[in-house]
């Protein structure tokens, strides 16, 4: 099984991603990993491509999920499934705010500390997230892709997922 998610910013790619990993047992990358290296600095796009086709070329079953980047043909060319997360933005700030809240409480770790300023880019990189050029895209990879808008549509994928049914 080879599967994509992507998504706008707090719509769950990393936590369907790892459900799946638990359930099927399968490798997951995330593109931040691919698009930045161990200090935080962004990875050239020939690098990115490397780490893909690396992944790609392994891994007998693989889990790239993450924000949609320049090279997410690649990936969807050799995915099995892609899975788009396309939850209208209002319900992912409240998301994203609550992350903050969780973060700033201890509740929650990430693997970078949301300061004010990155609350205020994240805001900016949700609104701004090309949704139109998304569901173009998703057109053109109908024959594996999955679209969830809703609670109801995730609750469905998830019992999928739960009974073992490939995806």
């Amino acid at each position: 099984m080879k599967v994509m998610i992507i998504g706008n910013i707090a719509s769950g790619k990393t936590t369907l991603s790892k459900i799946i990993e638990e359930r099927y047992h399968i490798k997951r990358y995330s593109m931040d990993e691919i698009v930045y290296n161990e200090f935080n600095q962004k990875r050239s796009e020939e690098e990115q491509k490397n780490i893909i086709n690396q992944i790609i070329q392994k891994e007998k079953d693989w889990i790239i999920e993450g924000m949609p980047r320049k090279n997410k043909d690649i990936i969807a060319f050799s995915s099995s499934t892609i899975i788009y997360l396309n939850y209208p933005k209002k319900l992912l700030k409240k998301r994203l705010r609550k992350r903050c809240i969780k973060q700033k409480l201890g509740i929650i770790k990430e693997p970078y500390q949301i300061t004010k300023e990155l609350y205020q880019k994240l805001l900016k990189d949700l609104e701004y997230y090309p949704e139109e050029e998304m569901k173009s895209w998703m057109l053109k990879n109908t024959r594996k892709g999955i679209i969830i808008k809703n609670a109801k549509e995730y609750k469905n994928l998830l019992k999928a997922i739960e009974k073992g049914t490939d995806l």
